[in-house]
């Protein structure tokens, strides 16, 4: 793999933090900066790293296609086995059925709710964003191999119809329709969030593959972007009120256009910004969380399901100060998760190197 930009880790690790604040109830953390949520942004930053530590230019379509089955694969495992454990919790105590048991077991039937999860068409609340990752890395071969081809042009498009489609219907509940096994509907919209891991991977290619410039944000460029930004902020604070017809054009489930261009905006920014930064810079702790990403986020929905009730019962009896603690705690244990499997990776290194002295070892057949 190629070498990662540090300073995009940093940023996808303190996503991974907001993201942990957020579904713990802290409302600082909520939208602070416009129409634009941690998840918008974590998933351009991992469609843009995918696209920059890809290896297009010297591997094989097969190959890429076998890496991502893996990758998808893996994401697959973690997101049934943290649903796994997480069902057999509601089955064993069920005093936790009243904090999620209701919209977690699909109608009180344990074998449709398993099958459910295990055809990604049963989504509670934080199992809507994996089963979108396993699209997204199956099919991210194709277009990477699709830009690497000159066929930019009809990527972006094929987006663009995509989500305009995200607009008027959400595929996930038609094909658990169609399927005759209905669960809870996920809240992001598959059609409209695509749109977002294909600028990323567009933006990713263009400034690795083809070393493109004009991608840069220009000085008139970021003068827009930051005069939508500012706009945006105070409309999402409800300093300038929008009209009641536009609303709806800042959803953010199906990725309305206005919220698209807000995040837009803040990208361009963004870009800027990271020019003034030197790409081996980061923020150490952010970055580390950041570097494993699948792994911390798994950890994230397993703690705030499971420390809910306790979460209720910290902000009820003990304060603003106490509750404050607690959720710092919480996100400081996102490194359990990221240490544990840096460890897994030492071991199976340690064991390849210690395998290969053994295997050049052994003689060769006879000529």
């Amino acid at each position: 793999m190629s070498k990662r930009d540090i300073r995009l880790d940093t940023l996808r690790g303190i996503l991974l933090a907001f993201m942990t604040l957020n579904h713990l109830g802290v409302m600082a953390t909520r939208q602070p900066f416009g129409f634009v949520s941690a998840a918008e942004g974590f998933i351009l930053l991992s469609a843009y790293t995918y696209a920059i530590t890809s290896q297009i230019a010297h591997v094989s379509f097969l190959a890429m296609l076998r890496t991502s089955g893996k990758r998808a694969f893996k994401i697959y495992k973690y997101h049934i086995l943290s649903f796994l454990i997480l069902l057999a919790v509601v089955l064993a105590l069920p005093a936790y059925d009243r904090y999620f048991g209701h919209s977690f077991v699909d109608d009180r039937s344990v074998m449709k709710t398993v099958a459910g999860a295990l055809l990604l068409v049963h989504q509670p609340t934080y199992f809507d964003i994996l089963p979108m990752y396993i699209v997204f890395a199956l099919l991210t071969p194709v277009l990477l191999y699709a830009l690497d081809k000159g066929q930019g042009a009809w990527v972006l498009l094929g987006s663009v119809a995509l989500w305009v489609a995200g607009q008027l219907f959400d595929p996930v509940p038609a094909v658990a329709e169609a399927s005759g096994i209905s669960g809870s509907d996920g809240f992001f919209n598959l059609f409209g969030w695509q749109l977002l891991w294909v600028t990323g991977l567009y933006l990713g290619y263009a400034h690795k593959h083809q070393g493109r410039t004009d991608l840069a944000p220009s000085r008139a460029s970021v003068l827009i972007a930051a005069a939508i930004v500012v706009f945006c902020i105070l409309a999402r604070h409800g300093i300038v009120v929008l009209p009641a017809g536009i609303q709806f054009y800042f959803d953010k489930s199906d990725l309305g256009f206005f919220r698209f261009a807000n995040v837009i905006a803040q990208l361009v920014l963004l870009l800027a910004l990271l020019r003034l930064v030197d790409r081996h810079a980061g923020l150490p702790w952010f970055r580390f969380i950041g570097t494993y990403s699948l792994q911390v986020f798994t950890w994230h929905v397993l703690v705030v399901y499971l420390a809910e009730p306790l979460t209720m019962h910290v902000a009820e009896h003990y304060g603003f100060v106490a509750n404050i603690g607690f959720d710092m705690l919480v996100v400081a244990s996102l490194s359990l998760p990221a240490l544990l499997y840096r460890e897994v990776l030492k071991r199976r290194a340690r064991a390849v190197r210690q395998a290969l002295p053994a295997a050049l070892a052994q003689p060769g057949p006879p000529s």
